[in-house]
């Protein structure tokens, strides 16, 4: 995950981290007895790092009046693609060793490194023809799609209107990918895992966290409002019962559609309020 260093010391964040890591984890190791909502935890991750991420950036354009998209990009892969080549590696050999149960191909392997894992095992792949444990490698392409494109797009969009203008922009894609996702889920031969991996309908959870980062600036202006306990108990109150409720309802059409929206706007006033709560918004 990446952070910009002025987000590094946010308590809460590490909070967030430490909500979304453990959901995950426990939602793969749970034996079905107890439902865990590990997809919960992926969107927070989500919502995460599109709010880190637009952070960085705005912060960039305000010191410089520009981002530089390419040293963005040179970052991104020092990060990423060491360690992703080593676990790949790894595993592929033990998959091919047959100490690994699964396939090991070399064209799963390329999907895999090059951050094209959803949708090869949406289209080319099934999960049974890649090794065992890769199949998590689709939330990293959902981020590194969006990686790909947001710097030049935010850039563009920075020179032209106004923060809270992109703000607004960012939300109407948030609505069209909802909508994508409804008409996806018309198809009669719908299948689940095409709007729960696929970056066309996923990356609404991160602009979710971009909508939160382009507003920041406004809500910093205007927090004395924020700061009444009713309001703070109110906003969490917000965040809390929209969460719950896209987790308590099991309607099949609902989970591929409308609770990803929800999810992400409910998680808007909670990070509002533990980052401010933090000191350091």
């Amino acid at each position: 995950m990446h952070c910009a260093n002025n987000e590094k010391i946010i308590p809460s964040l590490n909070g967030w981290r430490a909500i979304a890591v453990s959901l995950v984890v426990i939602g793969h190791i749970s034996t079905g007895y107890l439902y865990i909502p590990a997809g919960l935890g992926v969107t927070i991750f989500f919502f995460l790092s599109g709010f880190l991420i637009t952070r960085l950036l705005l912060n960039e354009f305000s010191k410089n009046k520009s981002i530089n998209i390419l040293k963005f990009y040179g970052r991104r892969a020092l990060r990423i693609c060491p360690p992703l080549a080593l676990v790949l590696i790894i595993t592929y050999s033990l998959a091919s060793l047959g100490i690994l149960i699964g396939v090991a191909s070399i064209k799963s392997f390329l999907a895999q490194f090059f951050y094209f894992a959803n949708y090869y095992s949406l289209f080319f792949g099934p999960d049974n023809q890649i090794p065992s444990g890769t199949g998590v490698f689709w939330s990293l392409a959902v981020e590194e799609h969006f990686y790909l494109v947001f710097p030049g797009i935010i850039l563009i969009m920075l020179r032209r209107i106004k923060q809270m203008q992109i703000s607004l922009i960012l939300f109407v894609m948030c609505i069209f990918i909802l909508a994508w996702r409804y008409y996806l889920t018309s198809s009669l031969v719908f299948n689940p895992n095409r709007t729960y991996l696929a970056t066309d309908t996923r990356i609404d959870s991160i602009l979710f966290g971009c909508i939160l980062a382009t507003s920041w600036e406004k809500i910093n202006k205007h927090w004395r409002y924020f700061k009444y306990t009713t309001v703070e108990i109110s906003l969490i109150f917000l965040g809390c019962t929209l969460l719950a409720t896209s987790l308590i309802i099991r309607d099949a059409r609902f989970r591929e559609t409308l609770r990803y929206s929800i999810q992400g706007i409910a998680l808007m006033p909670l990070f509002l309020y533990t980052i401010k709560k933090g000191g350091k918004g």
